[in-house]
């Protein structure tokens, strides 16, 4: 499973998430009126959102280096996160606690890019939920449709360009997709300058899969779960064919 240690001092620069998420799982984790664990919690744009709504909330993730600067971010905004993050892997972790309520957002979850890895996950989920409790997570809706127009463009696209004061970063995308393994082979290419000099070329890979309606029906199936609610998007529209996200709610039988 990949771990995001060499960009993430630079993560939150170009991931914003995707649109309405944070209020959702906001909103999702206020309902739930117990404990909520984040996996995947990153650098913290939605943990600290929850800790800021006096959530009782946990996070983990498989990156040292993000989860420093989750800690950073939390201290400078004297948020006491104390006892409330660790470093683990979704597939294996343990803790004390169990949840009312676990999310894995931003897509997270399609960086187990096994069948295993994914059944892993989904049954370490449901052994650390209370009775009824709940697992929400999100991944996009595979296009093939995109994917061909994309495949036909150029193969180095510009994602962004961030200015800070006397600082730029400039992210490139390039995506080499796998329909045999149903994997997306993701390099982002950075460059940074300071005062207009050039000080910094450097770029960083990760493999995450795709995976389809049926197909994650029926690894919910596997996992004894529940599968409550599927939406389209984070508004609660309900799913359908031209929607670009998918938003699983599963609940523990």
């Amino acid at each position: 499973m990949y771990k995001f240690d060499k960009i993430a001092k630079v993560y939150d620069l170009y991931s914003t998430g995707v649109p309405g998420d944070m209020k959702y799982y906001l909103n999702e984790a206020q309902k739930s009126k117990g404990k909520v664990l984040e996996i995947a919690a990153g650098t913290g744009r939605i943990f600290l959102e929850l800790i800021k709504n006096n959530i009782d909330a946990y996070g983990i993730d498989i990156s040292s280096q993000m989860l420093s600067v989750l800690k950073e971010k939390a201290k400078k905004q004297k948020l006491d996160i104390k006892n409330r993050t660790s470093k683990q892997d979704m597939r294996n972790f343990k803790l004390k606690e169990k949840f009312d309520l676990i999310i894995i957002p931003y897509r997270a979850f399609l960086h187990n890019i096994t069948i295993e890895d994914q059944l892993a996950t989904l049954n370490n989920c449901y052994k650390h939920l209370k009775p009824n409790g709940k697992l929400i997570l999100n991944f996009f809706h595979f296009n093939p449709l995109f994917v061909v127009k994309r495949m036909k463009s150029k193969k180095v696209l510009p994602l962004g360009t961030i200015n800070k004061k006397d600082y730029r970063l400039k992210v490139f995308e390039e995506t080499v997709y796998n329909f045999k393994t149903q994997s997306i082979n993701v390099t982002f290419h950075f460059e940074e300058k300071e005062k207009g000099k050039p000080i910094n070329k450097f770029k960083d890979n990760f493999i995450i899969n795709w995976i389809g309606i049926r197909e994650f029906e029926h690894l919910a199936e596997r996992s004894n779960f529940k599968i409550s609610k599927l939406y389209g998007n984070f508004y609660k529209k309900p799913f359908k064919k031209e929607s670009d996200e998918l938003i699983w709610v599963l609940q523990k039988k």
